[in-house]
C-alpha cells in the first residue's frame, strides 16, 4: 500500500480539537431542543397556547444554566480531553466566530423552545401581581433574563449620548441614550433596531432634585423614582413603593427588590464574558421586566450620578470624580 502522507499522519491541533468538541456540544443541546419542542407541540395540541408574545419582539439573553454551561466550557481548550480553564482562541479568530454561530443558533432553538412553553402573558404576574411591567412583551415567565453594559461607554455617557445593552452573545438587545438639552436631561431606552420609539423615559422631576419621573410607552406615566436618605432608590406609585434600588450587604453588588422584598434583579461589574473589558451585568429574575429594571439603574448612574449606595462606594472607579 502507498506510504501515508504527512497530512494524514498529522494529530489535529488544538483549534480543530476544540472545534470538534464545541460542534458535539452544540448538537447534543440541538437534540435536547428538538425534543422539547415536540413535547410543546403535544401538550399544545392537548391545550393550545394563547396571547404569546412576538417574537420580534423578545430580543433577550436567555440564561440556559445547562446548556450555556456547557457551551462556555467547550470553548475551552482541551488538554489531555480535559478543559484547562483559559480561552484557546484569539478574539476574532475563525474558531471563534464558528464557536459563536453554534451557540448563537443552539441559544436561538433554545430560546424559541421556551417560548413556545412559557406562560401566556394575560396570566403573568410580575412579582406576585404587585409590580406592574413597562414591556409585558419583554417579561419571561420562566427564565432568567441577564444583559450588560460596558463600563467604559457609561462613563462616556455621562454629559450626553447613547450606548448599546448587550447580551451575553455581544449582540445589541436595546439602546440606551441620555439627552441633554438646555440643562434638561432624559433618559431613553428602546429596542435596538433602528427606528424603535423609547419604551422608558426617565428625567429628572422639576422643582424636586430627589426625584425623577418614569415614563412607559407613548409618554405614558409610570410612577416616580425617589432617592432615600440612606442613599437607597425607590420606585412609588400611587404613594406605595414598588422596586428599591439598593447596596447589597456583601459587598459590591446591587440589589434589586420589591417593595415588599422580593428579589427582582441583581448587577454587578464582571469582564468574564467579555474578553476582559468591565461590564455592568445585570441578571433580572423571572418574572419581572428588564426594561423598567435596566433604566432605573443607568438613571440612578447616569441622571443622578451616585456613588453613595452603601458598600459600593468604590463600585464603579471613575464615576466617583463626576460632581453630582
Amino acid at each position: 500500500p502507498p506510504p501515508a502522507s504527512a497530512d494524514s499522519q498529522r494529530a489535529p491541533s488544538l483549534n480543530e480539537a476544540t472545534e470538534a468538541s464545541v460542534a458535539v456540544h452544540a448538537q447534543r443541546l440541538q437534540a435536547e431542543v428538538e425534543q422539547l419542542m415536540r413535547q410543546q407541540r403535544l401538550q399544545a395540541a392537548i391545550k393550545p397556547q394563547t396571547e404569546m408574545p412576538s417574537p420580534t419582539e423578545l430580543l433577550l439573553p436567555l440564561r440556559l444554566p445547562q446548556a450555556e454551561e456547557q457551551l462556555l466550557e467547550a470553548e475551552q481548550p482541551l488538554v489531555g480531553g480535559r478543559p484547562t480553564g483559559g480561552s484557546l482562541w484569539p478574539e476574532g479568530g475563525e474558531a471563534a466566530a464558528q464557536a459563536q454561530r453554534l451557540r448563537m443558533t443552539a441559544v436561538t432553538s433554545a430560546a424559541t423552545a421556551m417560548l413556545r412553553s412559557s406562560t401566556p402573558l394575560a396570566k403573568l404576574k410580575p412579582g406576585g401581581g404587585s409590580l406592574p411591567p413597562l414591556c409585558p412583551s419583554l417579561v419571561l415567565a420562566d427564565c432568567e433574563a441577564r444583559c450588560a453594559v460596558q463600563v467604559s461607554k457609561l462613563r462616556e455617557a455621562v454629559d450626553g449620548g447613547s450606548f448599546d445593552v448587550l447580551g451575553l452573545s455581544g449582540n445589541a438587545l436595546l439602546r440606551a441614550s441620555l439627552e441633554v438639552i438646555d440643562g434638561d436631561a432624559a433618559l431613553k431606552v428602546s429596542l435596538a433596531h433602528a427606528g424603535s420609539l423609547p419604551r422608558a423615559t426617565i428625567r429628572p422631576l422639576r422643582g424636586d432634585p430627589e426625584s425623577m419621573d418614569i415614563c412607559g410607552p407613548q409618554g405614558s406615566r409610570y410612577g416616580t423614582l425617589v432617592r432615600r436618605e440612606s442613599g437607597s432608590y425607590v420606585v412609588m406609585q400611587a404613594h406605595l413603593p414598588l422596586m428599591i434600588i439598593d447596596g447589597a450587604p456583601t459587598g459590591r453588588w446591587l440589589q434589586v427588590s420589591t417593595g415588599t422584598g422580593q428579589p427582582m434583579a441583581s448587577a454587578a461589574v464582571n469582564s468574564e464574558y467579555f474578553q476582559g473589558r468591565d461590564h455592568l451585568e445585570l441578571y433580572v429574575q423571572p418574572g419581572f421586566d428588564m426594561v423598567l429594571v435596566i433604566s432605573c439603574l443607568l438613571a440612578v448612574l447616569l441622571l443622578k450620578r451616585a456613588m453613595d449606595l452603601p458598600s459600593i462606594e468604590a463600585w464603579l472607579d471613575g464615576f466617583k470624580s463626576v460632581p453630582r
